[in-house]
């Protein structure tokens, strides 16, 4: 690209690719964080048990009874059980 060519060929990746050393050393970083934020989580259950509180339930997974998303309707569209209109 800095060439002024169209296309990268594999020569241009190989210059930029990263050594194994830093490849190795960037997935332990990411095991280490993975297993900080797993035992983080489970002190903080830990101690809401200990504090006689409820467990958190994971946020990304919508309760059971969940609220259905309400329809959107058009300007000037009426909502029939609201607006009783020539009844």
């Amino acid at each position: 690209v800095d060439a002024r060519r169209d296309l990268l060929a594999l020569r241009d990746l190989e210059a930029t690719a990263l050594t194994n050393d830093s490849l190795l050393q960037i997935l332990q970083e990411i095991l280490e964080g993975e297993r900080s934020i797993d035992a983080s989580t489970k002190r903080g259950g830990d101690l809401r048990a200990k504090l006689g509180l409820k467990s958190v339930q994971n946020s990304a997974a919508p309760p059971g009874d969940a609220k259905m998303p309400s329809v959107r309707r058009t300007v000037g569209e009426r909502k029939p059980n609201r607006d009783l209109v020539g009844v």
